[in-house]
């Protein structure tokens, strides 16, 4: 109208939000999800442990988090901050965690790779969907560690690990942001620090070439 455009709404319908697809409406990961797909079934499979790849495939698979962990980003502004950041961000950090049990074998890479590819389930419960990225009332109250926690143990309790295998797990996951999670002087093992690394080089590279260095 009069050189500008303009829109006529004819009619507004109430529509189940179990019908909508975030992805038609929020940003979406760059990298093809076939491909994400393709990449965290192999890193999967460098899993040898049989207990460790059972909690992955409970959890990345065949479980209630499946769905939510390819819909999920890593932050609702900063680093993967998009429709499948989750599931991209996990690939890059199972990439490098092959890479560094190349450097140093004396690594557990089971327990590493393992990890590395649940070390963020909890995002799984810690948003929401709608018009923008938000956060759930869970999400809110314990973020995604908490909520991580205990999909983890949960999920290890399933896989029959022994409590030693168990608090190995736990205890690399719940350190990936530092030993503050768990109240530690010092990380608990070799594995967790190198988790905290490279969970910490793929978020701050990502972040400063998609915002800036500021």
């Amino acid at each position: 109208f009069r050189g500008q455009l303009s829109a006529e709404l004819e009619d507004v319908k109430k529509i189940d939000p179990a019908e909508i697809d975030p992805a038609d409406f929020l940003p979406t990961a760059y990298r093809d999800r076939e491909e994400l797909e393709g990449f965290l079934e192999h890193l999967s499979r460098e899993v040898h442990h049989p207990g460790y790849r059972a909690v992955v495939e409970d959890l990345l698979f065949t479980g209630e988090t499946a769905e939510g962990f390819r819909l999920a980003p890593c932050t609702r502004a900063g680093h993967h901050a998009y429709i499948g950041g989750l599931s991209e961000h996990t690939v890059a950090v199972g990439t490098l965690v092959t890479e560094t049990c190349v450097l140093h074998p004396k690594l557990n890479s089971d327990l590493l790779m393992a990890a590395a590819l649940v070390h963020d389930i909890g995002k799984t419960g810690e948003f929401t969907y709608g018009a923008e990225i938000g956060l759930s009332d869970r999400g809110r109250k314990l973020g995604h560690l908490q909520i991580g926690s205990e999909l983890i143990t949960a999920a290890s309790q399933r896989a029959a690990l022994d409590q030693a295998e168990s608090d190995a797990l736990l205890s690399t996951v719940m350190c990936h942001h530092g030993t503050d999670a768990l109240r530690l002087r010092n990380f608990p093992s070799a594995e967790a620090i190198a988790l905290y690394r490279l969970n910490a080089l793929d978020a701050q590279v990502k972040t400063a070439l998609e915002h800036g260095l500021n």
